[in-house]
């Protein structure tokens, strides 16, 4: 059975609040009335008690200002939702997935695809939102039961001027975030590449103009790429370019692990997303440039990506995003593309983030949170349950305190 949610008459947009209308796959009649009923309520309360909808560009709230408009405000969560979400999602698909699930019969037990699998994680991040207060969600309930996340402003947005979709600048910002941070890393990438930054690249790499010199061409950025199951020699790289040697997402490439690491096919997860380059793309994409290269946390100028986005913790999904980030950046390829030959970077990134399922890689998670935050963030913090050493100045501060309080309430 399938039912296509739409909201009721009486001046309202035919369709649900996103594109298009949503088709959902074997939902009761029952629940997808009670859907279409919230959300038309939804949107009469909007347009009942909301803003007008004739406000100016003067009248948009401090947030809308802060972003440089409504349009923006969503491009940012869109990128927002990239660097630390789902860089391959299609926000409509996810969503589309996301309120079909949750309406679905009780008795539903379908066994969900892989891909689905992918859509279910995608869509319970993105219902979730982000700490960043440029985006708020207002939660839609049936019978008490979880069905969706809506952006409070989206119903409004749809009456605004051109009958503007928020969720096709949601997906703007998806798109547009992978080129503005590979044009970010293309301009200082060759800079990180070596363990000893002192060195020098040899032979040169022309830092501006195409990267035709750079991918297997290169022997540095060659054996940064080449699977570590293989021997990093030219002999392999020209292989590789005649197609004679496989390039896939399956198989990791060396730069996933510590400088000079020795390929163990009995211990494939020793040192893996430990690799120096990796830590520099880190840096250099949530705190900025000039903390790549600097000391554990460094940060200095305007507020980097992971203030933006109230993010304090590194994620898996964080990580995985810097991974195809270096993998795009010190390859031959100009232009961003899911695809580069036979390597599919959708794949490469869905292949890193599992290695973190089943509460896998806290390890790598401190490892980045030191490096990008530093060694006070919030998750080192929680590892100190002991308290301070003791002969330390703050051990012996805090027997201080307590001595005079003992005094204080002795006297009293």
């Amino acid at each position: 059975m399938s039912s296509s949610l739409s909201c009721p008459s009486s001046g309202l947009p035919s369709s649900f609040p996103f594109s298009s209308s949503i088709a959902l796959s074997n939902v009761s009649p029952k629940a997808a009335t009670a859907l279409t009923n919230v959300v038309g309520n939804l949107l009469r309360e909007t347009i009942n008690n909301g803003p007008s909808l004739k406000r100016t560009a003067t009248d948009v709230d401090d947030e809308e200002k802060e972003n440089g408009g409504r349009d923006d405000l969503y491009m940012t969560y869109g990128r927002q939702y990239a660097r630390s979400g789902d860089i391959f999602a299609s926000i409509d698909d996810v969503i589309q997935f996301g309120v079909a699930r949750a309406i679905l019969d009780s008795d539903d037990e379908r066994e969900l695809t892989p891909i689905e699998l992918q859509c279910k994680a995608s869509w319970e991040l993105c219902a979730l939102g982000y700490p960043s207060s440029a985006l708020r969600w207002s939660h839609l309930l049936i019978n008490g039961v979880f069905v969706v996340a809506l952006p409070e402003r989206c119903c409004h947005l749809l009456f605004c001027a051109h009958f503007c979709n928020p969720f096709s600048w949601i997906s703007e910002g998806i798109h547009n975030v992978c080129a503005e941070d590979a044009s970010s890393l293309k301009a200082v990438i060759l800079d990180y590449l070596l363990l000893d930054t002192k060195a020098h690249l040899n032979p040169l790499i022309k830092q501006k103009g195409k990267k035709a010199d750079w991918g297997f061409q290169h022997p540095v950025t060659a054996n940064l790429l080449c699977p570590l199951k293989y021997d990093a020699s030219q002999r392999t790289y020209s292989n590789i370019l005649a197609g004679k040697k496989s390039l896939t997402a399956y198989d990791f490439p060396r730069f996933l692990y510590p400088d000079g690491h020795v390929y163990n096919p009995d211990d494939m997860e020793a040192g893996i997303l430990h690799g120096h380059l990796l830590i520099c793309v880190a840096k250099h994409n949530f705190q900025g440039p000039t903390a790549a290269l600097e000391r554990p946390g460094y940060h200095c100028g305007q507020r980097g990506n992971a203030a933006l986005m109230g993010m304090i913790t590194m994620t898996p999904r964080a990580i995985a995003y810097v991974a195809v980030q270096t993998q795009f950046a010190i390859s031959a390829v100009d232009t961003w593309a899911p695809d580069e030959g036979n390597f599919n970077y959708n794949t490469f990134f869905w292949a890193l983030i599992g290695l973190f399922n089943d509460g896998e890689g806290e390890d790598i998670i401190k490892l980045y949170n030191k490096h990008v935050f530093g060694p006070t963030s919030a998750t080192e913090g929680e590892a100190d349950v002991d308290g301070p050493p003791e002969g330390s100045d703050l051990a012996c501060l805090k027997a201080q305190c307590q001595a005079k309080r003992a005094r204080v309430d002795g006297a009293l």
